[in-house]
């Protein structure tokens, strides 16, 4: 390893940030530290009952997250190397893939505090927990195949439109959680 290594990536890809090489090792050890933590969060939940209805996919998005990070780790190290010398071809793939399963892991999710679309109105309802995060689950799977087709075509320039569209989707979603939550409300008023 160089005397300084690479430790941080611009939206075009090019190394901004760099630390001595003991840095490589903090990648892992901050792995598993996220792991302890979405280990523990089900058990901390005060609905933590909801976590039985889809805890295996939620123990999948555990795995693809702390897979995503042991990839980021050697993807880190290779490029240091010199094995990898343009960072955003490899890791567009691993970011798609990760939406993905999030996605898929958001629209089989249940009420809870920690995972999902969590708003004040879809935490105050499982109809609207459940018509959000079907929704997000499904736009977060659409961005996966985005991520992926726009960094393999334009690695050098996909972050920053992927950062752009995730804030627009997250906050349309969260918009339409607050709809779902009137409408619920304005029918209740009528009962």
């Amino acid at each position: 390893m160089p005397e300084k290594i690479a430790t941080h990536w611009n939206a075009a890809g090019q190394a901004n940030g760099f630390a001595p090489p003991i840095w490589n090792f903090l990648i892992p050890v901050i792995a598993l530290a996220i792991l302890a933590l979405l280990y523990a969060l089900p058990k901390l939940d005060p609905l933590a009952k909801n976590f039985k209805g889809f805890m295996p996919i939620y123990q999948k998005f555990v795995l693809a997250i702390t897979a995503f990070l042991v990839y980021l780790s050697l993807l880190s190290t290779a490029f240091n190397l010199g094995y990898v010398t343009d960072f955003n071809t490899y890791f567009a793939p691993a970011f798609a893939v990760l939406f993905w399963v999030a996605g898929v892991a958001m629209a089989q999710s249940k009420r809870n505090w920690f995972f999902g679309f969590r708003t004040p109105w879809t935490l105050s309802s499982d109809v609207v927990w459940k018509k959000t995060n079907e929704l997000g689950g499904k736009l977060f799977k659409a961005f996966a195949v985005i991520f992926l087709l726009a960094g393999l075509t334009y690695p050098a320039g996909f972050l920053v439109p992927a950062i752009v569209l995730l804030v627009a989707g997250v906050l349309a979603i969260t918009g339409y959680s607050y709809v779902l939550w009137k409408k619920e409300n304005a029918k209740g008023r009528k009962r």
